[in-house]
């Protein structure tokens, strides 16, 4: 689960919009050893977003967004999403 406040610039409609994004992100930590199997403990991390959009018409836009949820330790996670829009 996570929450985050967006700073958005959008010059016209017709254009591209540029997001960035930051909040929290509650990851739970599965165990999967031998003789300890189960759910492991929970922590609030760090999530960060930027995203480009861009408004091919009044109805579709295109869009790419890359997440980064920050650990405490070197397993940070990137993950890029693109893909198209309809707006109805």
């Amino acid at each position: 689960m996570s929450a985050r406040c967006w700073r958005a610039s959008v010059p016209s409609p017709r254009s591209t919009a540029r997001l960035a994004g930051a909040g929290a992100c509650f990851a739970v930590n599965e165990r999967n050893r031998e003789g300890q199997p189960g759910p492991g403990d929970g922590r609030v991390t760090g999530i960060v977003s930027i995203l480009a959009s861009y408004r091919r018409s009044d109805r579709w836009l295109t869009r790419i967004t890359w997440i980064r949820v920050v650990m405490r330790y070197n397993r940070d996670t990137d993950l890029i999403q693109a893909g198209l829009g309809y707006r109805f």
